[in-house]
């Protein structure tokens, strides 16, 4: 042997010739021989992962819900026996499959983790029923009559799997109306819907103004295709500045007639002209060589067409003033929601408007009504929206502080209803964000049908 090493065979002789040590009086267990797999415990042999038992799970929550549905009947009918409202010989002849546990047939450890996963899948059909959507009380009753008729269904003791379920659901939408009074607040503060709601009255009024007109002009449509002139420009006589204060529709028109000067082309152009109050005296020029034209060909026509024009002139026009009225008369569906403060602005620019209350006497026209009508509610909102912060405010603060405390109070009252309350608002009348509420609202209803359904999975 070399020197400075050593010689370790001696060693291992040793330890080879050494007898094993009894250590069984010490309460030792004695090892297996080849126990441990050859090339040590391979990883999830014994303790698979979640995603390896995910797809077993799976499987053994949709058996146990087919087991469930087919022995249904003989559940029910053994619940009836227990009641005497049948015979138990009756409830023994309905068919029923023997119990599995399908846990174990697919050799899954069935941990806390694995029953979860195996209810989820058992009781999934129950998530479906919150998205049946509806308020009031009929849609209610029926997503609670659809939870406990799932529960009775799935479960050996139907009475109680209906009870449990429907009563989870029921429960939800006991407290879904919680919410009602933030958005009856956010109503008095913000009127969107009663702002909606006059919209909605002005679309209406517009649209029968004008159909009720349309008909007085079926006498002139006669003659809409004649060609009135040669010189459709010198015609009707505006210069080309003029045409810069026409908007699209009308300055269309002022093309379509300069391409083709018919009598209908121009009954169109008078008739766009008719939306924009300004281009006035100009529309009443063209309005007289309508009515020129028509008096020498068919003056029962003239006087018809006449008619048709002072409809359209008191009970349509009004309503297509600017263009906020505008684009609501042209709306196609239903109003049920709208900003107060554009709707305050359009209003309030309207003509008709604007000499009512320039006049001794309002004057009685729809448009001014409702013009009257959306101005005291949003007089109204403005008190909430101030005038009870601040008062909230100045309570607080005087039982602080008598006085100053009060006084401060009050300040910060009113300056949360200017500065903090339309951030509430905007959020509590946001369409996206009642969506996720919404959404939110039938997600924590699926939830809490799935907990009840792991409360019974596990009973």
């Amino acid at each position: 042997m070399a020197q400075g090493r050593y010689d370790l065979s001696q060693i291992g002789a040793t330890m080879e010739q050494t007898p094993p040590v009894d250590l069984t009086h010490l309460g030792a267990v004695p090892v297996m021989e080849n126990a441990m797999p050859q090339g040590g415990m391979q990883p999830n042999q014994f303790n698979p992962g979640f995603f390896e038992k995910l797809a077993p799970n799976i499987l053994a929550g949709l058996a146990q819900m087919g087991h469930s549905l087919i022995n249904a009947p003989s559940n029910i009918a053994q619940y009836a026996a227990s009641k005497g409202a049948i015979s138990p010989e009756t409830a023994q002849a309905i068919p029923r499959q023997q119990d599995y546990d399908y846990a174990a047939m697919l050799k899954l450890p069935n941990t806390t983790s694995d029953q979860i996963v195996q209810s989820l899948t058992k009781n999934a059909p129950a998530m479906a029923i919150p998205a049946l959507r509806g308020a009031g009380l009929l849609p209610a009753l029926s997503r609670i009559g659809g939870q406990a008729a799932w529960g009775g269904l799935t479960n050996d003791n139907p009475a109680q799997g209906a009870g449990e379920f429907g009563g989870m659901q029921a429960l939800f939408e006991a407290l879904t109306p919680l919410a009602k009074p933030v958005a009856w607040a956010a109503e008095a503060i913000n009127p969107q819907k009663y702002a909606g709601k006059i919209a909605e009255q002005i679309r209406n009024y517009a649209q029968a103004g004008y159909k009720e007109a349309q008909p007085y002009y079926k006498p002139a449509e006669e003659y809409f295709g004649n060609n009135i002139t040669v010189d459709p420009k010198k015609y009707l006589g505006f210069e080309k500045d003029d045409l810069q204060y026409f908007k699209a529709p009308a300055k269309k028109a002022y093309n379509d007639f300069v391409a083709e000067p018919t009598l209908g082309n121009l009954h169109d152009l008078q008739s766009k002209m008719g939306m924009q109050p300004e281009l006035g005296g100009w529309r009443q020029g063209i309005k007289d060589k309508i009515a020129s034209y028509l008096h020498y060909q068919d003056p029962e026509a003239l006087a018809s067409y006449q008619k048709g024009s002072d409809i359209m002139r008191d009970k349509y026009y009004p309503y297509t003033a600017n263009d906020i009225l505008e684009n609501i008369t042209q709306y196609e569906k239903p109003i049920t929601k709208y900003n107060p403060n554009t709707l305050a602005k359009g209003l309030s620019n309207a003509p008709i408007v604007q000499q009512s209350e320039k006049a001794l006497t309002p004057l009685d026209h729809p448009l001014v009504g409702l013009a009257e009508s959306l101005q005291n509610r949003m007089n109204r909102a403005k008190m909430y929206q101030y005038g009870v912060p601040a008062a909230l405010g100045a309570m607080t603060g005087h039982l602080i502080e008598p006085g100053l405390g009060g006084l401060f109070g009050a300040g910060t009252g009113a300056a949360f209803g200017k500065f903090g309350e339309p951030q509430l608002l905007g959020l509590a009348q946001n369409p996206e964000m009642l969506k996720i509420l919404e959404t939110l609202n039938r997600g924590l209803q699926g939830a809490g049908s799935q907990a009840v359904g792991y409360h019974m999975y596990n009973q």
